[in-house]
Parts: C-alpha cells; structure tokens; sequence
C-alpha cells in the first residue's frame, strides 16, 4: 500500500500559505464500533489545520457512540437510523469550512491528503471539486466477497465514491445535497449531477484513503441491484439535459 505522507512533508505545504482554510471532514456511521476507532485515529495523524470532523450517527445500538465521544476533537451528531445520504446531509448542514471531504467508519485516512488537495485547489483555482485514488484491502479473516476481483486489492484505482471526494462547499449549495431515495451508489448520482451542472473536476495523483473490504459492507448487504440503480442514474442524468 501506498505510504502516508511524513510530518514534514505534510508541514512544508501547510506552510506554503499565510492562512490555511478550514476543512470539515464528515463520518456517517452506523453500528461500526469494531472499525471507528481506527479510522478516527487515522484521520487525527493528518496535520492539517484548522480541520473540522463531523461524525453522524445513524442510529447505531453498539458502542459507535461511547468510541465517538472519546475523541473531543469530533463532533458527534445522532440521528435515528435513515440511511448513509441522510447521514451526510445532516453532517452537511452543520459544516462550516470552505471545503468538504469524507471518511467512511471502517476506512483508513492518509495523512497528507488535506494539505496535497489545498494545494492543488490553489493552484486550479477554477475548479469544484477533485477525485482522487483508493486503495483495497481485505480485513483480516474476512472472505472476498461473491463477485469481487482480488487482484483490486493493493492496487491505486480511480473512483468516484465519496471517500476520495474533496469539494468546495458551494458546490452543494449549487447543485444540492446526496439523494436520500439512494442508500447505494449515492456518490455517483453526486457525481452524475455535478457533471450535467458543468461543475469542473479534475483526478489527482493521490492516494487519498484505504477502503476495507469486509463481511459488513454496506455495499455488499445492501442487496439492491447496483446495475438497476446505475440504469436510473444515466436515465435521469439524459432527462436533466433534455430539459436544459
């Protein structure tokens, strides 16, 4: 797996500047005790300052809130269990940086990865938003799942999840917040209406965080059809310029 970046390297970028924007960084979870910890300590390895962490729990009955509440530099929000859109909707109400990024409870942040996106932002300063790159790793004792390729596993790959998504906080006042009718690929249908709005994104060369594949996915337990789902993005994406 790709290294973190150093403490020093992180510090010369963030010293580039007078004054460094606010980021705010959102969490959803949802009964993820056995993983938060870890992806929580991750992301606090990441210098950068000033940051913002919302975690938003949706309605977890493990210890998801005792782990959370242990970190004072987070800020925990409970809601009554209504799916990962809502979850980041409501992270997205009560954020205050100028940009947003995300952190999925069982993933691994790589530290860095705040000041290389500001950086790069200064220096296209025309653009929305950025996409960067993940990697996979399957969790200990865990069985690939039914339908996944092994050889993804350690290997950079492009994405347009949320967990690689870093985006100016206008952005979602443009073009408006995750469709709560999707609890599966509501990143791509983000994605999908960011492009038909003509906002501008690039991909950066960055390995921005490490996605765990485990028996708990939500992907993979959500038994949603992902292909019926893609179908009806491309279906209202086509509606949308239709009726430019």
């Amino acid at each position: 797996m790709t290294e973190p970046w150093t403490i020093d390297e992180q510090n010369q970028l963030n010293g580039n500047r007078m004054t460094n924007p606010l980021v705010t960084i959102i969490m959803p979870a949802w009964n993820r005790a056995r993983y938060i910890r870890e992806a929580l300590d991750s992301l606090l390895e990441d210098t950068w300052s000033p940051k913002e962490i919302i975690v938003v729990d949706d309605g977890s009955t493990d210890e998801t809130a005792a782990i959370v509440n242990s970190f004072p530099q987070v800020r925990y929000i409970y809601q009554e269990h209504q799916g990962v859109s809502v979850a980041r909707n409501t992270a997205l109400e009560n954020a205050t940086g100028e940009y947003v990024t995300f952190l999925d409870s069982d993933d691994i942040w790589v530290p860095g990865r705040i000041a290389f996106s500001i950086n790069f932002f200064e220096d296209n300063p025309e653009l929305d938003y950025i996409l960067a790159k993940q990697e996979l790793f399957l969790e200990k004792g865990c069985v690939v799942p039914e339908g996944f390729r092994p050889s993804r596993f350690g290997n950079p790959e492009q994405s347009e999840g949320t967990p690689v998504l870093m985006a100016r906080r206008a952005c979602f006042d443009r073009i408006g917040k995750f469709n709560p009718l999707f609890r599966k690929c509501e990143d791509l249908e983000w994605v999908a209406r960011a492009s038909d709005e003509g906002l501008k994104m690039a991909r950066i060369p960055l390995v921005a965080v490490k996605v765990r594949i485990h028996d708990r996915n939500t992907t993979y337990l959500d038994k949603t059809d992902h292909n019926s789902l893609v179908f009806k993005i491309i279906r209202d994406s086509i509606h949308r310029k239709k009726h430019e």
